[in-house]
């Protein structure tokens, strides 16, 4: 039997500079391997929601390219009928994602370490949780947002 691997990596260009990232969906997502955001995301899944993760993301470009990328991540994740997008970043990016609408899930929180976030040195970096709710965006702002997005 043939299964769909829970992944799907997405990219744009614009000439030479360029934005990719990966979605992961599925039962298991690769920040549930850090036990606090594990509880983060069961928490989600608790309350009803289907939850996917973007990992690898990357921009040449800044959020010009970002938000470019953002519409092919959204178009994806209604494909599957997601609820949520997640994704851990380094603090200093948690807000500029805000004015994309993904909002900090554990605000109150210190930014935490995590084994897998490490610099080029090997040192560890600071994380935040990031967390997008699709039916928090109006549905015709979304639909104009993703319209005509080539998946």
């Amino acid at each position: 039997m043939k299964h769909e691997l829970p992944s799907k990596p997405l990219c744009v260009h614009d000439g030479d500079k360029e934005a990719h990232a990966v979605l992961r969906w599925g039962r298991w997502l690769p920040l549930e391997l850090n036990p606090l955001y594990r509880d983060s995301v069961t928490e989600l899944r608790d309350a009803g929601r289907r939850v996917a993760q973007v990992t690898d993301l990357y921009s040449t470009d800044g959020l010009r390219l970002i938000r470019a990328l953002l519409r092919h991540i959204l178009a994806e994740a209604q494909a599957r009928d997601v609820t949520d997008i997640v994704a851990v970043v380094s603090p200093r990016h948690a807000r500029n994602y805000a004015t994309l609408r993904f909002v900090d899930l554990r605000p109150d929180d210190a930014p935490r370490v995590w084994d897998l976030a490490r610099d080029t040195e090997g040192d560890l970096l600071p994380t935040r949780l990031i967390r997008l709710a699709l039916d928090a965006i109006p549905p015709d702002k979304l639909r104009k947002f993703v319209g005509g997005c080539d998946r």
